[in-house]
């Protein structure tokens, strides 16, 4: 079993996923979005994201 330690903004088991505080605007929930380089899920209003999952990044 493996223990992380997140910093406020990250979560998820490996600290893997950045809650972004802010909103979806129109993006209902549960939509995913490419932002650069990171994948984006609209979730509760707020977007959350996996950072560098496309190649190149």
């Amino acid at each position: 079993m493996s223990l992380s330690i997140h910093f406020s903004e990250f979560y998820g088991r490996y600290c893997e996923k950045e809650l972004l505080y802010r909103s979806c605007g129109t993006l209902p929930h549960g939509t995913w979005i490419k932002a650069g380089c990171n994948a984006c899920q609209c979730y509760d209003r707020n977007m959350i994201c996996s950072p560098n999952r496309y190649p190149g990044c």
